[in-house]
């Protein structure tokens, strides 16, 4: 009986760390042209109990985020969560970018995004805490005007956030 009982207070904690995670998160960058842009980055993934995180990223971006949404980026992720601390990365498998002065838009982007932070507890199962991510994308379509062609264009961004993460 004693071993059985040894046994679920062992396994009982470490079930209770796995868990589906939801983290919306608001940053903001500037460009090479010193332009200011916001980023809304949503997350959907499962952390095991031993740490690693599984899920998918989707990104908005702006320079005016209620007029005009002119950059997305959509890939999975992979990570590791360790006493609140988290590393991330995103591969990002589609990403699009529309300039709204110009009439340019980019297309075709790849590329990844590297992303650590800490999270504060605030409530039962909901947390906040601050992230810096790096981005690296790489642009192979370009479109000016509606006329398509080649594009050699890289994007790199350090910037931090706020992110939210709330546990079900």
């Amino acid at each position: 009986m004693f071993k059985k009982l040894i046994f679920i207070l062992i396994l009982l904690p470490q079930a209770a760390l796995a868990n589906f995670e939801f983290s919306p998160s608001v940053g903001l960058y500037r460009t090479k042209a010193n332009q200011s842009f916001t980023q809304l980055d949503l997350r959907l993934g499962y952390t095991f109990d031993f740490g690693l995180y599984l899920g998918g990223s989707y990104a908005l971006g702006s320079d005016k985020f209620v007029q005009h949404v002119g950059t997305f980026y959509i890939g999975p992720t992979i990570g590791y969560t360790k006493y609140n601390f988290y590393g991330l990365a995103t591969y990002i498998l589609a990403s699009e970018q529309d300039l709204a002065s110009g009439g340019i838009k980019y297309g075709k982007g790849t590329g990844y995004q590297l992303s650590l932070g800490y999270r504060l507890l605030i409530a039962e199962d909901t947390y906040i805490g601050p992230e810096f991510s790096y981005r690296l994308m790489k642009y192979d379509n370009r479109q000016v005007v509606g006329l398509a062609g080649e594009s050699d264009r890289k994007d790199e961004h350090i910037y931090p956030s706020i992110t939210l993460m709330f546990k079900f």
